[in-house]
């Protein structure tokens, strides 16, 4: 199978030689995930009702979200606090370990004011800036977005197509940071998946019930366990070429 060819390069050289570059997220699980048993039963197992006693972490279609593409992760370790002004309304502030870096910033709440926010989040948006840049061939793009899956994360990052094929800079990250949060925020704290795609133009149309389909789903179903992983399922490959120039 031929691939696709990806280029990340570094906003400056140097941060090659200290920064951790974007890397497959299909190296990285989230921490609930790992902490999942396979089976909510004490082993493998069918229920009353015939079905499987797997969880979510058996789900390979959840399984394929969480590996796609890649993670841009924190570059170094951040500490959030709660403070209040001179008029007792409570802001966030951010401090890093990377003095060099501009990693931070407030982002203008007037551009996504009428944005609604869950309620576990602050109203102020910040942003991530991002250190890398993302190359994709002609009438390729990526999906910017939360790292899938990754929702007890302190911070939900807000997502974004971009046509890297032609953009030539960074794509930054505005993020929602939650209310009861104050600590730190790892180093390598997974902060945006990238999934790349072809720009194709498509078509939908509606048709009666494709009786092919559902004896495909006949036969596939005499087995009780990953009916979709051995029947169904395509490998997903996003592999990485080491840069010769990176310490990481």
């Amino acid at each position: 199978m031929s691939s696709i060819k990806i280029k990340v390069y570094p906003i400056k050289n140097e941060y090659l030689e200290y920064l951790e570059p974007p890397y497959q997220a299909i190296k990285k699980n989230p921490e609930w995930i790992k902490k999942t048993s396979t089976y909510y039963t004490p082993s493998k197992n069918i229920d009353e009702y015939n079905m499987p006693t797997s969880t979510i972490k058996n789900c390979m279609p959840v399984r394929d979200l969480i590996g796609s593409g890649y993670h841009i992760p924190l570059p170094c370790d951040v500490w959030v606090e709660k403070q209040e002004d001179e008029f007792g309304e409570t802001f966030f502030s951010f401090r890093w370990a990377l003095d060099s870096l501009n990693l931070i910033e407030v982002h203008n709440e007037k551009q996504s004011k009428t944005l609604p926010v869950y309620d576990c989040f602050n109203k102020q948006p910040f942003k991530f800036n991002n250190f890398w840049i993302f190359e994709t061939p002609k009438n390729w793009s990526c999906l910017f977005t939360h790292p899938f899956y990754y929702d007890d994360l302190p911070f939900r990052t807000l997502g974004g197509l971009v046509d890297t094929d032609n953009f030539p800079l960074s794509v930054n990250f505005p993020f929602y940071i939650k209310n009861d949060f104050e600590g730190l925020i790892p180093k390598g704290t997974p902060i945006a998946q990238v999934i790349p795609f072809k720009r194709e133009s498509f078509d939908l149309s509606v048709h009666k019930e494709n009786k092919n389909l559902l004896y495909s789903w006949y036969k596939a179903s005499s087995s009780f366990f990953n009916i979709y992983k051995n029947n169904f399922r395509s490998k997903k490959f996003f592999n990485i070429t080491k840069c010769p120039f990176h310490v990481f």
